[in-house]
Protein backbone atom coordinates (compact mmCIF):
# COMPACT_ATOMS: atom_id res chain seq x y z
CA UNK A 1 0.00 0.00 0.00
CA UNK A 2 1.42 3.17 -1.05
CA UNK A 3 1.05 6.49 1.60
CA UNK A 4 0.20 9.08 -0.43
CA UNK A 5 2.23 11.43 1.00
CA UNK A 6 4.86 10.82 0.20
CA UNK A 7 3.96 10.07 -3.29
CA UNK A 8 5.51 12.79 -6.34
CA UNK A 9 8.47 14.85 -6.47
CA UNK A 10 8.65 16.94 -3.48
CA UNK A 11 10.80 17.80 -0.37
CA UNK A 12 14.23 16.19 -0.77
CA UNK A 13 13.48 14.79 -4.35
CA UNK A 14 12.49 17.76 -5.64
CA UNK A 15 15.09 19.93 -4.61
CA UNK A 16 17.69 16.83 -5.63
CA UNK A 17 16.16 17.05 -8.87
CA UNK A 18 16.76 20.78 -9.04
CA UNK A 19 20.14 20.72 -8.20
CA UNK A 20 20.59 17.75 -11.35
CA UNK A 21 18.71 19.93 -14.20
CA UNK A 22 19.91 23.64 -12.57
CA UNK A 23 22.28 24.52 -10.58
CA UNK A 24 25.02 21.38 -11.37
CA UNK A 25 25.01 22.08 -15.10
CA UNK A 26 25.23 25.55 -14.31
CA UNK A 27 28.17 25.59 -12.43
CA UNK A 28 30.06 23.14 -14.56
CA UNK A 29 29.25 25.75 -17.28
CA UNK A 30 30.57 28.06 -15.88
CA UNK A 31 33.57 26.17 -15.06
CA UNK A 32 33.97 25.11 -18.32
CA UNK A 33 33.52 28.57 -19.73
CA UNK A 34 36.06 30.18 -17.39
CA UNK A 35 38.41 27.40 -18.13
CA UNK A 36 38.49 27.94 -21.89
CA UNK A 37 38.59 31.82 -21.03
CA UNK A 38 41.44 31.49 -19.32
CA UNK A 39 43.43 29.79 -21.93
CA UNK A 40 42.37 32.00 -24.43
CA UNK A 41 43.67 34.83 -22.52
CA UNK A 42 47.24 33.40 -22.39
CA UNK A 43 46.89 30.71 -20.11
CA UNK A 44 47.16 28.03 -23.16
CA UNK A 45 50.40 29.80 -24.53
CA UNK A 46 51.94 30.09 -21.32
CA UNK A 47 51.62 26.79 -19.87
CA UNK A 48 52.44 23.78 -21.47
CA UNK A 49 49.84 21.11 -21.41
CA UNK A 50 46.96 23.15 -20.31
CA UNK A 51 45.23 23.84 -23.41
CA UNK A 52 45.65 19.19 -23.89
CA UNK A 53 44.68 19.36 -20.16
CA UNK A 54 41.13 21.60 -20.81
CA UNK A 55 40.43 19.52 -23.92
CA UNK A 56 40.23 16.14 -22.28
CA UNK A 57 38.22 17.78 -19.22
CA UNK A 58 36.40 19.38 -21.69
CA UNK A 59 33.54 16.22 -22.94
CA UNK A 60 34.14 14.55 -19.50
CA UNK A 61 32.40 18.20 -18.06
CA UNK A 62 29.64 18.13 -20.82
CA UNK A 63 29.64 14.50 -20.21
CA UNK A 64 28.18 14.94 -16.51
CA UNK A 65 26.14 18.20 -17.33
CA UNK A 66 24.21 15.57 -19.56
CA UNK A 67 23.98 13.25 -17.36
CA UNK A 68 22.68 15.70 -14.50
CA UNK A 69 20.10 16.73 -16.72
CA UNK A 70 18.95 13.52 -17.83
CA UNK A 71 18.77 12.28 -14.72
CA UNK A 72 17.19 15.14 -12.86
CA UNK A 73 14.49 15.14 -16.23
CA UNK A 74 13.72 11.40 -15.19
CA UNK A 75 13.22 11.93 -11.56
CA UNK A 76 10.70 14.77 -12.27
CA UNK A 77 8.73 12.68 -14.87
CA UNK A 78 8.63 9.90 -12.11
CA UNK A 79 10.80 7.26 -14.51
CA UNK A 80 11.60 4.37 -12.93
CA UNK A 81 15.16 4.77 -14.69
CA UNK A 82 15.57 8.11 -13.08
CA UNK A 83 16.88 6.88 -9.85
CA UNK A 84 18.98 5.04 -11.39
CA UNK A 85 20.09 7.47 -14.10
CA UNK A 86 21.10 9.38 -11.08
CA UNK A 87 23.16 6.83 -9.03
CA UNK A 88 25.14 6.84 -12.07
CA UNK A 89 25.76 10.21 -12.45
CA UNK A 90 26.48 10.35 -8.86
CA UNK A 91 29.36 7.24 -9.36
CA UNK A 92 31.11 9.18 -12.71
CA UNK A 93 30.97 12.61 -10.78
CA UNK A 94 33.40 11.10 -8.70
CA UNK A 95 35.51 9.00 -11.28
CA UNK A 96 35.70 12.48 -13.30
CA UNK A 97 36.59 14.29 -10.64
CA UNK A 98 39.42 11.34 -9.33
CA UNK A 99 40.50 11.77 -13.24
CA UNK A 100 40.28 15.91 -12.62
CA UNK A 101 43.06 15.22 -9.55
CA UNK A 102 45.15 12.90 -11.95
CA UNK A 103 45.39 14.90 -15.26
CA UNK A 104 47.77 17.54 -14.22
CA UNK A 105 50.52 15.42 -13.98
CA UNK A 106 49.18 13.26 -16.94
CA UNK A 107 49.32 16.89 -19.48
CA UNK A 108 52.89 17.98 -17.57
CA UNK A 109 51.28 21.10 -16.40
CA UNK A 110 53.80 23.15 -15.01
CA UNK A 111 54.12 23.22 -11.01
CA UNK A 112 52.76 26.21 -10.03
CA UNK A 113 49.41 25.71 -11.93
CA UNK A 114 49.83 21.89 -11.13
CA UNK A 115 49.62 23.01 -7.79
CA UNK A 116 46.24 25.08 -7.97
CA UNK A 117 44.90 22.45 -10.73
CA UNK A 118 45.60 19.53 -7.82
CA UNK A 119 44.36 21.08 -5.36
CA UNK A 120 41.20 22.84 -6.96
CA UNK A 121 40.35 19.01 -7.90
CA UNK A 122 40.95 17.47 -4.51
CA UNK A 123 38.74 19.54 -2.76
CA UNK A 124 36.22 18.75 -5.57
CA UNK A 125 36.52 15.25 -5.41
CA UNK A 126 35.73 15.26 -1.23
CA UNK A 127 32.89 17.04 -2.11
CA UNK A 128 31.79 14.58 -4.57
CA UNK A 129 32.57 11.57 -2.47
CA UNK A 130 30.27 13.18 0.48
CA UNK A 131 27.57 14.17 -1.92
CA UNK A 132 28.00 10.40 -3.66
CA UNK A 133 27.65 8.87 0.08
CA UNK A 134 24.60 10.98 1.10
CA UNK A 135 22.38 11.20 -2.14
CA UNK A 136 23.02 7.66 -2.97
CA UNK A 137 22.19 6.39 0.66
CA UNK A 138 18.87 8.98 0.57
CA UNK A 139 18.04 7.25 -3.16
CA UNK A 140 18.26 3.63 -1.32
CA UNK A 141 16.11 4.41 1.79
CA UNK A 142 13.99 6.80 0.98
CA UNK A 143 10.23 6.55 1.13
CA UNK A 144 9.20 8.93 -1.11
CA UNK A 145 11.73 7.86 -3.64
CA UNK A 146 10.05 4.35 -3.30
CA UNK A 147 6.47 5.15 -3.74
CA UNK A 148 7.17 7.87 -6.37
CA UNK A 149 8.93 5.47 -8.63
CA UNK A 150 7.62 2.51 -7.43
CA UNK A 151 10.96 0.88 -6.41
Amino acid sequence: MRNTDLYGVGGWLLLLSLILIVLFPASMLFDLILGWYRGMNGYFDLLEGYRNFYIADTPLKIYLIFLSILAGWFIINRQLNGVAMAKVFLISNVIIRFLNLVMPTLFAIQADMKYILEKDAAIHLAIALVTCIVVYAYLLMSKRVKYTVNL
